[in-house]
């Protein structure tokens, strides 16, 4: 019914097909992949950063309550992550 040469060409573009849907599925895959860690590191700098800044915030709330030296502005470090830590004496507020 069908001639070799048609066989042939059927074979090859069935093959061509299969391989297009191939490489964007796995194309997608790869797309999705690099987009979700990239995602991820973005939450992790957020949580370090926000664990930095609490923590400097703890430190200079310990500091004024206990009545040790606070200096105006100092660099507090924690976890590999660093807060500075700019205290201003308002005289009308009482920390408890």
């Amino acid at each position: 019914m069908f001639g070799s040469s048609q066989k042939g060409f059927a074979a090859i573009y069935i093959t061509l097909v299969v391989l297009a849907v191939l490489f964007s599925m796995g194309s997608s895959l790869f797309f999705t992949t690099f987009q979700e860690q990239a995602r991820i590191q973005n939450n992790l700098r957020s949580s370090q950063a926000y664990v930095g800044a609490e923590s400097g915030l703890e430190d200079a709330l310990l500091r004024v309550s206990e009545g040790m030296n606070v200096p105006p502005t100092y660099i507090f470090s924690v976890a590999g992550t660093e807060a500075e830590v700019v205290v201003v004496e308002d005289i009308s507020r009482t920390i408890t």
